[in-house]
């Protein structure tokens, strides 16, 4: 017979701290969207904002950068 363990038999759903981040090609984003570089959370990946069909500005620094079309970025879900 299955032993029930009430402090087991609860839904233990994600974190709140956990980042959704959703893989796309630089193309895809709209422009004045946001997009990250990579797919981790955290002080060492700011936000990009992308300004036309080729760069992006970092938005803590305020520099611009250039992309290609096909770059893989990471937007939240």
């Amino acid at each position: 017979m299955p032993e029930n363990n009430q402090a087991e038999d609860r839904y233990n759903p994600p974190e709140i701290s956990n980042d959704d981040f959703e893989e796309i090609r630089f193309s895809e984003v709209e422009v004045e969207d946001l997009f990250w570089l990579t797919g981790v959370g955290g002080n060492d990946n700011p936000p990009y904002r992308k300004i036309d069909e080729g760069s992006g500005g970092n938005t803590r620094t305020r520099l611009d950068e250039n992309f290609q079309s096909g770059d893989i970025v990471y937007q939240r879900t």
